[in-house]
């Protein structure tokens, strides 16, 4: 069972994080007690014990990480994955997945935009990278950290291919026209973020995709992840589709 965690939880929250300490920032509970209260989320999977958790940051938050910092100077509507850890005893059983598909409802129900978060690329975590690949997130950045030696990928999942809640009612006179071409990926020089103010579907070949990253209505073709493969750079490898283009508001 996934649940917010109470402070009851404190010492064995501790204890998971330093289980995987040499990946994390230390934690000890005055440590958390504060990240408690600066946090949007925190959660736990409750298994008769305590297994898994996860803490999570959203704008406005007093929260001194430079990953977080570094997120909050570039975007407004976000949630930041500061950690995920899941007991040694537990893993393989897909808890971070369960507590990562819970932080994206929460952040849909809350009308957030983007899932953000960093994970190591020098020396490489190609674990990480696979898993966060499956969640649609992609590299919008990378830096060195002053915290140790090490190079971070800065990731994120944008939100805005999906209903959010909690928006005021939109109306066509509202929205901007959906261009000929357009990527979710905001390094491209076509993606245009007051179309992903709103909601944004895909038909293609009449039959409406969720995992479309780029479409040209023109040339006729969507670009897709092609699986769970990743390219050099641990983002998603994507392929190119033939067919019938047709982009929405929803």
């Amino acid at each position: 069972m996934v649940r917010d965690a109470t402070t009851a939880d404190f010492d064995a929250i501790v204890r998971l994080n330093l289980e995987s300490e040499h990946f994390l920032s230390r934690m000890d509970l005055a440590r958390l007690r504060v990240l408690r209260e600066q946090a949007a989320y925190l959660r736990v999977v409750d298994d008769g014990d305590i297994a898994a958790f996860l803490l999570a940051f959203a704008p406005g938050s007093a929260y001194d990480s430079e990953n977080y910092r570094w997120f909050a100077a570039r975007y407004t509507r976000f949630i930041y994955v500061d950690r995920v850890v899941v007991a040694q005893a537990h893993r393989g059983r897909g808890l971070g997945a369960r507590l990562y598909e819970d932080v994206f409802a929460f952040a849909r129900e809350h009308g957030l935009e983007r899932v953000v978060c960093e994970f190591d690329v020098d020396p490489p975590n190609p674990v990480s990278a696979k898993f966060h690949a499956r969640f649609g997130f992609r590299e919008v950045g990378s830096r060195q950290v002053s915290y140790a030696d090490k190079r971070v990928s800065m990731q994120e999942a944008p939100l805005a291919r999906w209903t959010r809640q909690n928006r005021p009612m939109e109306t066509p006179d509202t929205r901007p026209a959906l261009p000929d071409r357009l990527s979710v990926d905001p390094r491209s020089p076509h993606h245009v973020p007051a179309v992903f103010e709103h909601d944004v579907g895909i038909r293609f070949n009449g039959k409406e995709r969720h995992d479309v990253e780029e479409y040209c209505v023109s040339e006729g073709w969507i670009r897709v992840p092609a699986g769970k493969t990743l390219d050099r750079h641990g983002r998603p490898l994507l392929i190119k589709l033939k067919g019938q283009v047709e982009p929405f508001y929803k």
